[in-house]
């Protein structure tokens, strides 16, 4: 059934939200939520993990309503992988996931099973009596992901897990959070662009707490197709000239020319080409543009 969400407001002060009439609908499968810092992720995560009151409007998780009566139930249905994550530094990792275990009251000898399973997942099982002081930060970030998903959550919900990971690490955290998605719904934020891309179907993108677009990436890069250039030019000067008018995803020196892609509408310059539109260029002509919805 997934999650619902109706007219959500979050204010902090008086006429300042961090999230402003939203309205979106997830469903089962990793649904990623790509914004930059401030945006409002993290607080409209908080309130999906019911850590956080709205100031009004309606969320639903699994057609159960998000109400201060409701919180117990709807945190079982819930794993939650915060941003900031830590924990007892001299447990180990089995005792990490054993004390979750029992928080969520699960019986001795099924909990002993669980940690089994979810350690084989995340692959940690040689890990298993080391300190979680010692570990490594993306080994840090499995044990965050193996304490979220322990209970078996209908509804998962990561905030920024690949942050500061090596490049393999980031790949093998993609992977974990693809795999539980087959079944459940996944809520993945992050403000890297490349891991939407290999983990989401569908996604969300929020700009300072309003949503601008909701929909398939594959409908996102559609929205953008016919606007991105490549474009060649033969110094800054050429550069500045073209920036004044477009705007100007990347450009990068290229032997003795300054190769610059840029989103116009139309042919920005004399040599201009239209190349073929990706997740990035996408991403960016929607915030440039205040929304596709």
């Amino acid at each position: 059934m997934g999650i619902v969400i109706s007219n959500l407001y979050k204010e902090y002060k008086k006429d300042v939200y961090a999230i402003e009439n939203l309205s979106i609908k997830i469903g089962n499968g990793v649904f990623g939520l790509l914004g930059q810092n401030g945006a409002g992720k993290t607080t409209l995560m908080r309130i999906i993990t019911t850590l956080l009151a709205p100031t009004k409007g309606s969320v639903e998780l699994n057609g159960i309503a998000l109400t201060k009566s409701n919180e117990a139930e709807i945190r079982k249905q819930i794993g939650y992988l915060p941003q900031e994550f830590g924990f007892y530094p001299n447990l180990t990792v089995y005792e990490c996931l054993d004390y979750i275990g029992l928080l969520n009251k699960i019986e001795p000898k099924k909990r002993k099973e669980d940690i089994a399973n979810i350690l084989e997942k995340v692959n940690l099982q040689d890990q298993k009596n080391k300190r979680f002081k010692n570990l490594s930060g993306g080994m840090k970030r499995r044990v965050g992901l193996a304490q979220a998903m322990i209970n078996d959550p209908k509804i998962l919900v990561i905030d920024e897990p690949t942050t500061g990971l090596d490049p393999e690490e980031r790949v093998r955290i993609r992977n974990m959070i693809a795999d539980f998605g087959v079944d459940k719904t996944v809520i993945f934020s992050t403000h890297i662009i490349e891991d939407i891309a290999s983990t989401s179907k569908n996604l969300g993108i929020l700009e300072k707490g309003k949503l601008l677009y909701s929909g398939t990436t594959k409908e996102l890069i559609e929205s953008a197709s016919g606007k991105i250039w490549s474009v060649e030019l033969n110094d800054r000067k050429e550069l500045e000239e073209i920036r004044k008018e477009n705007f100007i995803i990347s450009n990068v020196y290229v032997n003795d020319y300054i190769q610059a892609r840029v989103i116009s509408e139309g042919k920005p310059y004399k040599n201009a080409k239209i190349v073929e539109t990706n997740i990035e260029d996408a991403y960016m002509y929607v915030r440039k543009n205040g929304g596709t919805l």
